[in-house]
């Protein structure tokens, strides 16, 4: 290594001085704290690995957050579906008591889900996995094609797809659906941004284009 390369390496970074550097400072400090990083364990299966291949042609039904939630039924889903409840959404479908396969999807930390039904599965992201009960499996965002600020249904998706579900219904997506940004009481979903509730109108383009191949219907 020459030239500037070769300086460059042996210069000791130091952090700039004033409100703005601190600022920062402090927040990567309390992420850290937050999210701290949970190793994988050899014993325990992968999201990734658990669910690939396991719902061959399928149908993958999202259960989403919108206000229709509030009036969801069992009879609106399929009796041999695979459920994929998205974070909150768990907790009206405790209430539906069926007998579905059922994951629940948890892409955010914030969401604390504290109980699920028998049998259900929690499908989570490293900085989740604190929040959610057993059982639990990381999956690898590398594999699915998401990132930390994917939304929680690209992650669901992707995991639909290694499962090898044929059909998806979305339901309880009402901003696909009707446009409406209105979410259900019932999923006891914290505070949310503008800037967030915003993103939910613009969401289905990449829904659908994750969707490519497959079936999909919206209902709300």
């Amino acid at each position: 290594m020459t030239g500037n390369f070769a300086s460059l390496r042996k210069t000791k970074w130091k952090p700039r001085s004033g409100p703005t550097s601190k600022r920062r400072s402090s927040s990567c400090v309390t992420q850290r704290l937050k999210y701290p990083r949970i190793p994988m364990n050899p014993t325990i299966p992968t999201a990734n690995e658990l669910i690939k291949g396991a719902h061959v042609n399928s149908t993958a039904v999202f259960i989403g957050k919108g206000a229709s939630l509030d009036n969801l039924k069992a009879s609106d889903i399929p009796q041999d579906a695979v459920i994929f409840c998205i974070n909150d959404s768990i907790h009206k479908y405790a209430t539906l008591e069926l007998k579905n396969i059922c994951y629940v999807v948890q892409q955010d930390g914030k969401h604390l889900i504290d109980a699920i039904p028998p049998g259900v599965v929690c499908l989570v992201s490293p900085q989740s996995f604190k929040y959610c009960p057993l059982p639990k499996h990381i999956y690898n965002r590398l594999e699915l094609t998401v990132t930390v600020l994917s939304r929680t249904i690209m992650v669901a998706i992707e995991l639909a797809k290694l499962a090898g579900c044929k059909d998806f219904m979305f339901l309880a997506f009402d901003s696909c659906a009707s446009g409406s940004q209105a979410y259900a009481k019932c999923a006891k979903t914290p505070f949310l941004s503008a800037d967030y509730l915003e993103g939910l109108l613009t969401q289905k383009e990449e829904i659908l284009r994750r969707s490519i191949g497959h079936t999909c219907h919206f209902k709300s």
